[in-house]
């Protein structure tokens, strides 16, 4: 750095110097490097012991230390001292020494302590604003103040306005930082709201993923917001392509168009209805759309939500209960009938000969036993709707010698169709109902008779496996489709509910598996369409020691 001339004797000279240091200062952009400067050459102009230059900071109402020379003076004051300089309490800008200040002056007390015999101060300021402020302290002698204060009284105006510039930018800077900050901070908060929002949204598409009926949102403007996975599924939908379209476009075709044109238009609030579709070459759907205006706090219409529900097993079920009522009633008209006609006619004055007593007795015992099935059967629906599995009184007996004698029994009742027994040699003890095991193969062996030709072979095959023993009923009839093989042990299910002529009322299946089921069993089915139907069930052995295989006696009855 250029050395400033010490002696400047001369108007010129001093101009010279001046220009000097504005020049340097011009270069400057940090007030603490500004401060460094002048307190360099104001030392070396004035010969001061201590150079102090002063920031105002106006957003403060103080002023601050740029900086100190000699550094370790720094400290000579407190912040509030250093404040008092500022306050125009002084004889003037010339030099003064502490011992003019009155009695009881703020300063006199600070300025003694830290050995101050002399001071002048320069306020710094523009266009009547103070910038700054500049003390010098300790000066060597009031010839060398003279020559000094001609300088510094040139540099105070370039020296205030720099100071103002780079006051001005450092608070351009502090601003840029500070909203370089909140940029950061906003950013931050932005991002953790979005952070939020998509777990909000990844829950609300699980709980939309979780629920079994379909969610359908439309907004005010008639456009689809939200439809769930199962609302995709039900409508017939596999992406997001009907997203924020319109109904018109989105649900043309179908009668929830019309409800929620309707509830939109305010004709309603609410409404409900169901139609079918699916597939072609497929068993029609139902489905029922029950929707309802969504409000926001102020009650403005916000749009309509909408629940769609796959109702087609239940309508299924409702058309099998209203089957089952109408097969009920006629499977009980018929022995009734019976009953009550061969009743009238024992109580008929004519007399009857012993045959025909006995005989019109036989019938009507004979239809006396199908109501009490129809009754068992009833009774035991009503547990099963309640949840419960069927009473058992299991007895140890063997399965072998029970099957034989439910086989023979039911081929005197059937002799239209061949019985063949296969089962391994010896007896296979097991814990059964004997009366609940009776007509589990009463209605199996039934309905083998029922859906097979006349003539054809029914097959009861026995075979032990591991811990229990599985039972065959094999038929050559006309078999089952997958759709009835699923629905095989529903209850009121009837194969071909369009046929009276075969007797049910279609809970005979769902009840043996409720029975088999109460033993600790299985029971499934395998068919095919065209031929034949083979039913296994399971049941625990009593000792599971005994051989497993086929390796045993077949009897055809």
């Amino acid at each position: 750095m250029k050395k400033i001339r010490r002696n400047p004797s001369s108007s010129p000279a001093a101009q010279l110097m001046a220009v000097e240091v504005i020049t340097e200062l011009l270069v400057t952009t940090s007030p603490h490097r500004l401060g460094e400067v002048l307190t360099e050459h104001l030392r070396e102009l004035s010969g001061a012991r201590t150079v102090m230059v002063l920031a105002y900071r106006p957003e403060h109402e103080c002023h601050e230390i740029l900086t100190v020379s000699p550094m370790r003076r720094a400290t000579l004051f407190s912040n509030v001292e250093l404040n008092l300089f500022c306050f125009n309490t002084f004889p003037g800008n010339l030099p003064f020494f502490p011992g003019e200040l009155p009695p009881g002056h703020p300063l006199k007390v600070p300025l003694a302590r830290a050995g101050i015999h002399s001071m002048v101060r320069y306020p710094l300021a523009v266009g009547g604003e103070p910038v700054g402020l500049m003390l010098l302290f300790d000066l060597p002698g009031l010839d060398r103040i003279g020559e000094t204060s001609q300088i510094i009284h040139l540099l105070l105006s370039p020296i205030a306005l720099e100071l103002k510039n780079v006051l001005n930018y450092r608070k351009i800077e502090e601003q840029a930082q500070e909203l370089e900050l909140r940029v950061k901070e906003r950013t931050s908060e932005l991002a953790a709201a979005l952070a939020e929002t998509e777990a909000a949204r990844q829950r609300v598409e699980l709980i939309l993923e979780s629920i079994s009926d379909g969610i359908l949102f439309t907004d005010r403007h008639h456009r689809v917001l939200i439809m769930s996975p199962c609302a995709k599924n039900i409508l017939g939908f596999h992406n997001d392509q009907n997203f924020q379209l319109p109904v018109q476009e989105t649900l043309a075709g179908t009668p929830l168009l019309n409800q929620l044109t309707a509830i939109g238009a305010g004709h309603r609030v609410q409404g409900c209805v169901e139609w079918s579709f699916g597939e072609k070459d497929s068993e029609p759907r139902i489905c029922q759309a029950r929707s309802a205006v969504v409000k926001n706090p102020k009650g403005e219409f916000t749009g309509v939500i909408t629940l769609l529900q796959d109702v087609s097993r239940e309508r299924a079920l409702d058309r099998m209960k209203s089957d089952f009522i109408s097969t009920a009633a006629h499977e009980l008209r018929t022995p009734l009938a019976a009953v009550m006609g061969f009743a009238d006619l024992l109580t008929n004055p004519n007399p009857l000969d012993e045959e025909q007593r006995r005989e019109c007795l036989d019938i009507i015992y004979q239809n006396s036993e199908r109501l009490e099935k129809i009754v068992d059967e009833l009774f035991d629906l009503s547990r099963i709707e309640a949840g419960q599995l069927l009473q058992v009184r299991r007895v140890p007996c063997d399965l072998v010698a029970l099957l034989r004698l439910y086989i023979r029994t039911f081929n005197v009742l059937s002799s239209s169709h061949g019985f063949e027994q296969s089962a391994p040699e010896g007896p296979i003890p097991v814990l059964v109902d004997e009366a609940k095991l009776s007509r589990v193969m009463d209605n199996l062996l039934g309905n083998a008779a029922k859906f097979s030709p006349m003539g054809s072979l029914i097959q009861v095959l026995v075979r032990v496996e591991d811990s229990e023993v599985r039972v065959t009923i094999a038929d050559e009839g006309i078999g089952m489709t997958p759709r009835q093989i699923e629905r095989m042990f529903e209850k009121f299910y009837r194969a071909d509910s369009s046929n009276t002529a075969k007797g049910g009322l279609g809970l005979g299946m769902a009840i043996v598996k409720s029975i088999i089921e109460a033993h600790d069993g299985k029971i499934w089915v395998n068919s095919a369409h065209g031929k034949g139907t083979q039913v296994h069930f399971t049941l625990p052995l009593l000792h599971p020691e005994i051989k497993s295989g086929w390796n045993g006696t077949e009897e055809r009855l």
